[in-house]
């Protein structure tokens, strides 16, 4: 009897991809985050911290050297200094693509054109997609120290 009864085997289970979701990407980013962030831009597996007022993005090489360095991402679309990302005084968040173009929530902007960017919009650099994410705790207490 014990031997009809015996248990079935059990198949492995398959390794399941990472659960991608916004919330997912937001824990990476508050992960990342200091007191000296003011907002992030992730991707899968990749986390690149805002820090200063004006935030160059671009492709670092023996002349340029962007402040935040998109070459592990071995792309040719990248310009060397492909866009900056600006906390301005109003306390809200732009970018002005200075390389080629750039893409906010799947709308294309040119070189020159300077963009109003907000918590969670998709912003893609040379074909690689970010979410940007605002450090909501620091720029809570900013924007009230404003009013």
């Amino acid at each position: 009897l014990e031997k009809l009864i015996s248990p079935l085997p059990v198949e492995a289970e398959e390794p399941q991809p990472p659960d991608y979701n916004i919330e997912t990407f937001r824990e990476s980013a508050n992960n990342r985050m200091t007191k000296k962030s003011f907002a992030a831009l992730v991707t899968s597996g990749t986390v690149k911290t805002i820090e200063k007022a004006r935030t160059v993005l671009g492709r670092a090489s023996p002349k340029c050297t962007p402040d935040i360095d998109l070459a592990e991402f071995n792309l040719q679309s990248i310009s060397r200094n492909h866009c900056a990302i600006m906390l301005a005084k109003d306390l809200n968040f732009y970018i002005e693509c200075i390389g080629n173009m750039i893409m906010v929530n799947t709308q294309p902007f040119n070189r020159g054109a300077i963009i109003q960017i907000h918590d969670c919009d998709l912003i893609d650099i040379g074909g690689v997609p970010f979410i940007f994410f605002e450090n909501k705790e620091i720029m809570t207490v900013l924007r009230n120290s404003l009013s």
